[in-house]
């Protein structure tokens, strides 16, 4: 085998066949060979093309057959278990496409949905054209939301099924063929209307809690991106759709096995079924590796819209508690994205609710109001108290309202971040902290002109004076709160990743517990004060008038503070589990009970400084170099008193934590903290154990299953 080249350089040529071969022979599977002008990425480019996953792969394009074909062979003249087993199998192929596959690889593998206005059979040129909308919704909706990347799905269509109905008209339709099927009376009838009842709720779910409508105009791209300005999302009215739409869902797991079944049992391409022709796409394939290639089988199919349907439910059930504050607008995007059903479909329609259009949410109320609302309501600062010098003063005011417009900028970027699966959205955290270092300037900024303008006009009142000492610090208390909830859940997506290996514990859990948890602390510590002195304000107030107006005030500040109050409680409790593992990591590394690799006298130094870099950006008390954690830690000290000793420790650590945790549990009901609660007491009993010098020739195992940052030890 001789490489071609000039005759210039053909002195230099040798035949590497033989070596060649022979290297072949001495490489495994799953082996690469590595050289200094070939790196990883070419290698894995190499592997892909030759992958018949990848693109067309090695397989020769072949005639397909279409429409007219399927139309010969009688697809249009099925009996109604082949009609119900080809709507369940399209169904299986959508979400094989919303799961990351090619939509040529998987929906327009059903040859009817290429060319719905062709489809002349009643039942299934309905069912096209209901499909036909679907798919320019479902793109629409991702494009607009873009929270996703090709691994979450696959953006590269070559066209979409196109239908000359509007969607009122596709609806009624579907009504109407679903009413006419519940009469039959039949089984497969009634089933074939479960299928018709979850297409039509499901668009309609769509058209009123989303502006998708906006951008199909039968040609997509015509009309992109859409005008969403005059969109309302209907939160009540979409319940009752939902609700429908997850009964239909439930309808169809239970009727999929009346459809016909393959010859072998397996549900694979669905190439079996006259409407589906597996290649009828393939020059249309793109040129990229998709995350997912296998079409799923029906049963698992359907189960998928079940939890599909569930997920959107919950939107407008439990949208509505969380959109008067900004904090917990947050947080429902945060647990929202985190559900065990969470796609990213749902994650995209989640955005596109909330957000219709510009930073309105609901396409009505101007996130920057919100912001506004729960400030007062967590710190209630002077600068937005018309009766201090602050608010009235003009520096003050223009230093708030850019902290407010860099507050809204920011948070809309979080939003975004929260549509992302998890593990792009660890990376995206690190672009939320460089935002959060920003805003602690811009807060520090108002705390500095809200004081300055205090204290010129500061008079004998002591109270109205001690009002602007706490001033000094309320909106950079505010966002460093903010900033730490940011890092606990970059924590906690480190360790729910499984990114986070035992010989790291020492100073994770040290960091989570002593400088995240204990600035929560802090920061809720000194917002309970602000609240609580303003409170005294108020309610010390000789004014009738006034007292009456704060009425209302007064209740929300007392709703807030026990609020605090249960959530300081609970932050006690998590910093004792903190110290706790960061006590039993020393005592098991000194028992060697995991391999720490040390590959100089500064591997752990560099392990540390590469874990905490996205930290050292931001203020203090964030930033904590490798020689102060071992000296706050005593890290030292602590080994010095032996695996006995830290095991002991460790154990009273976790008991703190249950008796805290106690206190929380039984007024809240908490699942959260009920979780935490079985670890506290399962690894204090453990620890004791290892303690008295007992089972310790037994291995440990950390178990992940009550809470994803806490782990429960097992001896095994």
């Amino acid at each position: 085998m001789a490489c071609p080249s000039s005759d210039k350089e053909a002195v230099d040529r040798q035949d590497i066949t033989e070596v060649f071969l022979l290297g072949c022979k001495e490489i495994g599977p799953g082996c690469l060979a590595a050289a200094t002008n070939f790196s990883l990425s070419e290698a894995m480019s190499a592997i892909e093309l030759m992958d018949p996953k990848m693109d067309v792969g090695l397989q020769r394009n072949q005639k397909a057959a279409g429409l007219e074909t399927c139309r010969e062979k009688g697809v249009f003249s099925m009996a109604g278990d082949e009609i119900l087993a080809t709507m369940d199998a399209t169904m299986a192929v959508f979400v094989s496409w919303l799961e990351g596959n090619s939509i040529g690889q998987s929906l327009l593998t059903n040859v009817l949905l290429t060319e719905p206005n062709a489809v002349d059979a009643p039942i299934l040129g309905i069912f096209g054209h209901a499909f036909s909308h679907i798919a320019q919704y479902v793109v629409t909706i991702l494009k607009t939301a873009a929270v996703s990347e090709e691994e979450d799905f696959n953006f590269s269509i070559p066209y979409l099924p196109l239908t000359d109905r509007v969607h009122r008209d596709v609806i009624e339709e579907l009504q109407s063929a679903e009413a006419h099927l519940n009469k039959e009376g039949t089984a497969i009838s009634k089933a074939i209307a479960a299928r018709f009842g979850w297409l039509r709720t499901f668009m309609q779910a769509i058209l009123v809690l989303t502006p998708a409508l906006s951008g199909v105009a039968n040609k997509l791209v015509q009309n992109y991106p859409p005008d969403m300005s005059n969109f309302r999302p209907q939160l009540r009215k979409s319940i009752d759709i939902l609700r429908a739409c997850h009964d239909y869902s439930r309808a169809m797991v239970d009727t999929w096995t009346l459809g016909k079944q393959a010859s072998d049992g397996i549900d694979g391409d669905f190439g079996w079924l006259p409407a589906f022709e597996p290649d009828f796409n393939r020059k249309h394939l793109p040129p990229t590796f998709p995350r997912k290639s296998v079409i799923q089988p029906r049963s698992t199919s359907l189960a998928y819209l079940v939890d599909l349907s569930e997920s959107l439910l919950r939107i407008p059930l439990e949208l509505p508690e969380s959109l008067n504050d900004s904090g917990n607008l947050l947080e429902y995007f945060r647990l929202y994205g985190e559900h065990r059903c969470s796609t990213v479909f749902t994650r995209s329609f989640l955005q596109m609710v909330i957000f219709p259009f510009d930073d309105h949410v609901l396409g009505e109320v101007v996130l920057a109001d919100i912001f506004t609302d729960t400030v007062i309501d967590c710190v209630v600062p002077a600068v937005l108290d018309n009766t201090t010098a602050a608010y009235h003063d003009a520096e003050a005011r223009e230093a708030w309202e850019e902290f407010v417009q860099e507050y809204t900028k920011s948070m809309l970027n979080l939003v975004q971040y929260y549509g992302n699966n998890l593990t792009r959205l660890r990376e995206k955290l690190v672009n939320a902290l460089e935002d959060m270092r920003m805003l602690l300037d811009a807060a520090l900024k108002v705390d500095i002109q809200s004081v300055r303008a205090m204290r010129e006009n500061e008079t004998g009142n002591a109270e109205r004076n001690e009002l602007t000492r706490r001033e000094s610090s309320a909106f950079y208390t505010y966002i460093l709160n903010e900033t730490a909830r940011l890092i606990a859940h970059h924590f906690e997506l480190s360790f729910r990743l499984d990114l986070v290996a035992p010989y790291e514990y020492t100073y994770m859990y040290w960091y989570l517990g002593e400088v995240v948890k204990r600035s929560l602390c802090s920061g809720l510590d000194r917002a309970y004060t602000f609240i609580l002195h303003n409170f005294k304000l108020s309610t010390s107030s000789s004014n009738k008038k006034a007292v009456q107006k704060q009425a209302k005030k007064e209740e929300k500040l007392r709703r807030r503070l026990a609020l605090y109050q249960e959530e300081g409680k609970l932050l006690t409790a998590e910093m004792a589990m903190c110290d706790g593992m960061f006590r039993a990591a020393i005592g098991l590394s000194l028992l060697k009970k995991f391999m720490i690799p040390r590959w100089n006298d500064r591997s752990e130094e560099h392990r540390y400084l590469h874990r905490m870099a996205p930290f050292f950006l931001l203020h203090q008390p964030f930033a904590v170099s490798y020689a102060e954690y071992k000296q706050r830690s005593l890290y030292d000290s602590l080994a010095s008193a032996g695996p006995s000793q830290l095991f002991s420790d460790a154990a009273e650590a976790f008991e703190m934590g249950r008796i805290e945790l106690e206190k929380y549990v039984l007024p809240t009901k908490s699942g959260y903290a009920h979780a935490l609660l079985r670890v506290c007491k399962n690894n204090a009993v453990v620890l004791r154990i290892l303690a008295a010098g007992k089972m310790v020739e037994k291995r440990i195992h950390f178990n992940f299953v009550d809470s994803p940052v806490y782990p429960v030890l097992r001896l095994i």
